[in-house]
C-alpha cells in the first residue's frame, strides 16, 4: 500500500516513529500554561466578589423585619445557596492559589484589580454594542419585520456585567430551544 511505501522511504524505524508520536501526544496534551491558570483564578475571584455582593443583598432582606414573608423565604433560600457557592469557590480559589504557588495575596489582589481594569473597557464596549443590536431588533419587531416566532433578547445591564449570576439575561438562549419552529444551525 501507498502508506507503507512512504513509511519505508522516510528512513525511520517504526519504533522511532511510535516514540515520536508518543512525544507529540505528551506535548500536545500537557496542562494549560500558567497564564491560563492565573486567568482562571482571576475569574474565580471575580465570581466570588459578585456572590459576596448578592450575599449582602439577601442578608439585608432577611434581616429587614419589613420584608414580606414570601420575599423573606425566597431570600433566605437564595442566601443559603449563595453561601454554599461561596464555600465551594473559596475551596477552588485556595486550590488554584496553591497550585500556582501564590503566597503574597496582596499582590494577587493588585494584579486582579489591574487585569479587570485593563479588560473592562473592551467588555463594556461589546455589551453596549449588544444593547444597540437589541434596540435595532426591537425596532424591527415594532415595525412587524421580525420572523414569525422570533423573540427579542433582553438588553444587558452594563453596571452588573462584571458580577454575573446564573439568572442574568446574558445567559438566555432565546430561540435556541428544541421546540423552536426554525431549525438551529448544527454548529450551535
Amino acid at each position: 500500500m501507498a502508506a507503507e511505501s512512504i513509511l519505508r522511504e522516510c528512513g525511520k524505524s517504526e519504533t522511532e516513529l511510535r516514540a515520536e508520536w508518543e512525544a507529540q501526544i505528551k506535548t500536545q496534551t500537557k496542562p494549560l500554561p500558567r497564564k491560563d491558570a492565573v486567568k482562571e483564578l482571576l475569574q474565580l475571584r471575580e465570581t466570588r466578589d459578585g456572590l459576596k455582593k448578592r450575599e449582602r443583598e439577601y442578608d439585608a432582606l432577611v434581616e429587614d423585619e419589613a420584608t414580606p414573608m414570601d420575599e423573606y423565604m425566597e431570600a433566605k433560600a437564595d442566601l443559603e445557596l449563595v453561601c454554599l457557592r461561596l464555600q465551594e469557590l473559596a475551596t477552588r480559589i485556595r486550590n488554584k492559589q496553591s497550585i500556582l504557588g501564590v503566597t503574597d495575596y496582596h499582590k494577587v489582589d493588585a494584579h486582579t484589580a489591574s487585569s479587570i481594569k485593563q479588560r473592562e473597557p473592551a467588555i463594556t464596549k461589546v455589551a453596549r454594542s449588544f444593547n444597540v443590536l437589541c434596540d435595532t431588533m426591537e425596532d424591527l419587531f415594532n415595525k412587524g419585520k421580525a420572523p414569525p416566532g422570533a423573540i427579542c433578547p433582553k438588553k444587558l445591564e452594563i453596571k452588573g456585567i462584571f458580577a454575573l449570576d446564573v439568572d442574568d439575561a446574558i445567559w438566555e438562549d432565546l430561540g435556541l430551544d428544541e421546540g423552536s419552529p426554525v431549525a438551529t444551525l448544527p454548529w450551535l
